[in-house]
């Protein structure tokens, strides 16, 4: 099953709007036959109505003037056996309006009363209806001196020929003028789609590292929406690509500085004594782990960027940001430094904790490392209703208003030549504010000193 509709071919779009054009035809069709059949009845009852009368009361007439009933017998028996032969020769099998012709004294009925029949002589002259063998008819009586004549016809029989001929009027119409309907559709769809199958071929053709821009002929201005849309999708793929291959050229430039002083520094460990054998040891550990920092925050920048796919969980975020301080009191108290948390006691919200411990956790390394000897850290989760946010607020020396935007970017370090930390923490609180649905931005702290960070998650 699965293979038969791997291979199924889609539906093409000019058969779809072929077999719509074709269904607004059929309607059409139906349409106009209903009134061209409403209005052939509305003609043709009347004329039918006149005719049969007009027969009968001709009939009467011709009949008063034969004096025998043997020769009036012998004449309705021909017009009987003439009635028989032409029911039978119409190609649609139509019955003829029947014939009942009776003297007005009662000494004669042709043909013979059977059983159900209607009585002409107890029928109005003109046109009426009456039973006749359990079926209502239309009757069509008129009175000789000698004779009444009767038809009686089906009124159904008058429907069904103004149905066919209408119906055949119709369909001569529908085959004349269906090839010159479809034809032109089909070509106008077949030219009109050549753009779309141009386009196509120009995506089905481009280098995967082709991001220029698609060019389409002019003058087709619906096509042009769809090559708007391609193209700015090009370039939003052509800025990744760019960033990601700046970003692979940054870490691999931030990666080869401690490597390098690792690689120096074994190699005075093997060559020097004493002192100095401690120092190189002393800046190996350093590059050590200065690379392993690196390492560390780039796999936490990898997360950040996969945070968007993770389950969210329910998670009581304020446990979360206890256990995460907690794990950095240490750190703190070699600096000088204090850590303080305010916000409700419990706070379940549907989040990712791993994203929640890599923002809380960058933004209080970020504060301790740049905010100097003795700074205060203040940690704060506000819940309302539509969104909740974490707020981290240190007094240190603060980052300059125009350098605020320049710090969430990667391996971006305020100070040329500073060696503290990697560029990457506020960049991971960044990505994975925003793979949470959410932002982070930064303002001075209070009194005009410090720094601010705000990060904004909408509650889900």
């Amino acid at each position: 099953m699965s293979a038969v509709a791997a291979t199924a071919r889609p539906p093409r779009l000019q058969r779809r709007v072929l077999v719509a054009m074709m269904g607004v035809i059929v309607l059409l069709f139906l349409v106009f036959f209903g009134f061209i059949l409403w209005q052939t009845l509305k003609r043709d009852s009347g004329e039918l109505d006149s005719t049969l009368l007009r027969r009968a009361q001709s009939l009467a007439r011709a009949l008063d003037l034969t004096p025998a009933d043997a020769s009036v017998s012998a004449g309705v028996a021909v017009l009987l056996n003439l009635r028989d032969d032409a029911a039978a020769n119409d190609p649609h099998g139509e019955p003829r309006p029947l014939l009942l012709v009776s003297r007005r004294d009662g000494g004669l009925r042709l043909p013979a009363a059977q059983p159900g029949d209607a009585d002409p002589l107890r029928l109005p002259d003109g046109l009426s209806e009456t039973l006749h063998q359990g079926a209502t008819l239309r009757s069509y009586t008129a009175r000789g001196q000698h004779w009444t004549v009767t038809l009686l016809d089906d009124d159904a029989r008058s429907t069904r020929w103004a149905a066919r001929e209408a119906g055949v009027e119709l369909l001569g119409y529908l085959a004349l003028t269906l090839p010159f309907i479809l034809l032109p559709v089909w070509l106008a769809l077949r030219a009109a789609l050549a753009p779309l199958h141009g386009l196509s071929e120009q995506v089905a053709v481009r280098a995967p590292a082709d991001m220029s821009p698609i060019v389409l002929p002019k003058g087709y201005r619906e096509l042009l929406p769809l090559q708007t849309a391609l193209n700015r999708l090009f370039e939003r793929m052509a800025a990744t690509f760019a960033r990601e291959k700046a970003f692979v050229h940054d870490a691999a430039h931030e990666l080869r500085t401690p490597l390098a002083v690792i690689s120096t520094q074994a190699h005075v460990l093997q060559t020097s004594e004493g002192p100095a054998r401690h120092e190189a040891a002393r800046h190996l550990q350093g590059a050590v782990e200065r690379a392993s920092h690196l390492a560390h925050q780039l796999l936490r920048l990898a997360q950040a960027d996969a945070t968007a796919l993770a389950p969210r969980e329910p998670v009581d975020v304020m446990n979360v940001a206890r256990d995460t301080l907690a794990g950095m009191t240490e750190a703190a108290t070699g600096l000088g430094s204090e850590l303080s948390l305010s916000g409700p006691d419990n706070a379940v919200l549907a989040t990712d904790p791993r994203a929640l411990r890599s923002m809380l956790g960058n933004l209080v390394d970020n504060a301790l490392r740049y905010g100097g000897h003795g700074v205060l850290v203040d940690v704060s989760i506000d819940v309302q209703p539509a969104r909740w946010q974490l707020r981290v607020v240190d007094n240190g020396p603060g980052i300059p208003a125009a350098q605020r935007e320049q710090v969430f970017e990667r391996f971006w370090r305020g100070k040329a030549g500073d060696e503290r930390g990697a560029g990457l923490g506020l960049a991971i609180v960044r990505e994975a504010a925003r793979s949470l649905g959410g932002d982070v931005d930064l303002q001075v702290g209070p009194g005009g000193h410090g720094c601010s960070f705000t990060v904004k998650l909408p509650r889900t």
